[in-house]
């Protein structure tokens, strides 16, 4: 049998080299599209969770000023909380884009309940949780998103 010679070494060396640099290379661009997706995502959610939080607290605000408006005059306040968390429930379902399927249904529920809390002045059943309680899942949920 013959020895290979230096020449076929020499081109087998670089083949195989060229095959690991492309191979490297490919490697290097899935994982840094990965972490610029990831580091996208998580940056969107920031924002998107921010935002809502903001939107809830501007609700709860308004709810608060409408009861105080509706029982010096002694009139129905409904339509005015309804419309007072309308732009909360709407940024409501933007929000569940960015969240686990997992923490959906949770999150929806939580919403509404931070809703009924608000809208009826803290008052709730004793066996529910109160509207910090409710709030304060929800900004748990979404650092729970947050860290992955």
């Amino acid at each position: 049998m013959a020895q290979p010679d230096a020449g076929s070494i020499s081109i087998v060396v670089a083949i195989v080299a060229g095959l690991c640099s492309l191979l490297g290379a490919f490697i290097g661009a899935w994982v840094s599209r990965t972490s610029e997706r990831i580091r996208w995502l998580r940056e969107n959610q920031s924002e998107v969770f921010a935002n809502f939080l903001e939107k809830l607290q501007t609700a709860a605000q308004s709810s608060f000023r409408i009861r105080i408006e509706h029982a010096e005059k002694g009139t129905d306040n409904a339509f005015d909380l309804i419309d007072a968390f309308a732009d909360a429930k709407r940024y409501e379902r933007i929000v569940r884009l960015y969240l686990r399927e997992s923490h959906r249904q949770e999150f929806s529920d939580l919403v509404d309940r931070y809703w009924k809390c608000s809208a009826s002045g803290g008052k709730h059943e004793p066996e529910k949780p109160d509207a910090k309680s409710t709030l304060n899942r929800i900004q748990q949920i979404f650092e729970a998103e947050l860290r992955g």
